[in-house]
């Protein structure tokens, strides 16, 4: 079976931020399947494009088996909303010709965010006689609605219009939070046309280890409290919230907040904490997901945040089993389905999203009880071993796209 994804955000292992296609790849390779990504050769975050692939149309290179299609992309991505959509809209276009371009494909998955890539997959399902599979990744645009990214009702109007064509068109869908079921049910998709594939973790590359590593020695933090915050820098994460609790604890000289990570709201947050003259709050350049297991060991306690909009109920953030998988505690600053893996896995703690104190008094907690993160790490690792496991996770995926094969032919 050669399965074909479209991802204009994929990213390698030598790369920073989450690799779960690649790692989901990698696997359906070695069950002896054939597998293609087409990719952009704009980094979604940094805007940049990698030296490699500059004055070329379309790149190809072979990763751990899986085959990897970067095609050009407009670079201008994060300058403002119109060139973020020409970004979007080229993509779909070089993609559709990428996949042209790709020999005997068997089915087609093209993965939000952004949605533009369901009309490459609805266009290339077409012409090469394959199913379509759309995965959802994020609810757009309902996420951007709410965000406020999207605020022209004409604009809106055509980018709900846009979803309803797409969900229409396709044959089945992977979805990787149970929270999305409700908002497909809403569009009459039954049941049976979806998959549930949700975020997890490499469990032998996570694993827990002592805090005492190469990251403590080279930032100069062994006698310190670390609290850990990997992942995007973006509008939605609400960074803000763990900068003004780092501000509360400001008289606490051991406790230092690592933030790992970039995107648009870095600079800001960097200005922020210069304007509060917060020495206890380290910024960190993105690092390759090679080094990712390092970095959550050096943490004593992770924390992760969202904004406090409903939409952000229904996901499961993939930096939460980063950390659990690495045995560590996590204070979680959203609410809904994540927060009931981590109260049902007993690996950590809710507090109220975007309330700063909470968040300081937590930390607290955990600082002030070390055998508590202790138990709670723990239990952590055990529950992420037992039900988010890539490698299991990888293997319903196999199993589900060869029942969508069977019953095509």
């Amino acid at each position: 079976m050669h399965i074909l994804f479209i991802h204009q955000i994929f990213l390698s292992p030598k790369e920073a931020g989450s690799t779960r296609h690649f790692e989901l790849a990698k696997h359906l390779v070695k069950k002896g399947n054939r597998v293609t990504i087409i990719g952009s050769t704009v980094s979604y975050l940094t805007g940049k494009v990698q030296e490699r692939f500059k004055g070329k149309f379309l790149y190809k290179e072979v990763i751990g088996g899986v085959e990897i299609v970067r095609v050009w992309t407009y670079s201008k991505i994060h300058k403002n909303y119109v060139k973020r959509l020409l970004s979007f809209i080229s993509f779909m276009i070089s993609s559709i010709i990428g996949g042209l371009r790709t020999d005997k494909i068997d089915i087609v998955i093209a993965c939000s965010p952004q949605i533009f890539t369901g009309i490459s997959g609805y266009v290339l399902s077409k012409i090469k006689r394959v199913p379509f599979i759309f995965e959802i990744r994020d609810l757009w645009p309902k996420f951007a609605i709410e965000i406020g990214i999207l605020t022209s009702s004409l604009i809106i109007f055509l980018a709900e219009l846009l979803e309803k064509f797409i969900y229409k068109k396709a044959d089945y869908f992977i979805i990787n939070s149970p929270g999305f079921y409700d908002h497909l049910e809403k569009f009459g998709i039954q049941q049976n046309k979806i998959f549930l594939i949700p975020n997890g973790v490499d469990t032998k590359a996570f694993m827990p280890e002592n805090k005492y590593n190469r990251v403590r020695k080279e930032l100069e933090l062994d006698k310190n409290f670390i609290v850990m915050y990997l992942g995007a820098h973006g509008l939605a994460n609400s960074l803000d919230t763990i900068v003004h609790s780092a501000r509360l604890l400001i008289d606490y000289s051991e406790i230092k907040f690592l933030f790992v990570g970039d995107g648009k709201e870095k600079k800001r947050l960097a200005k922020l904490r210069n304007e509060y003259k917060l020495r206890n709050v380290i910024f960190i350049d993105a690092q390759p997901k090679e080094r990712m297991p390092e970095f959550c060991n050096a943490a004593d306690i992770c924390v992760a945040t969202l904004k406090k909009l409903d939409c952000f109920t229904t996901t499961y953030p993939n930096k939460i089993f980063d950390y659990m998988a690495c045995g560590r505690p996590t204070i979680l600053a959203i609410d809904g389905v994540a927060r009931e893996v981590i109260e049902n896995a007993k690996a950590g703690e809710f507090v109220e999203p975007e309330n700063p104190k909470h968040l300081a008094v937590t930390i607290l907690k955990y600082y002030k009880n070390p055998i508590l993160i202790k138990e709670y790490g723990r239990h952590a690792r055990k529950y992420v071993v037992d039900h988010f496991d890539r490698e299991k996770i990888a293997e319903n995926l196999n199993s589900s796209l060869n029942k969508v094969l069977k019953s095509h032919i």
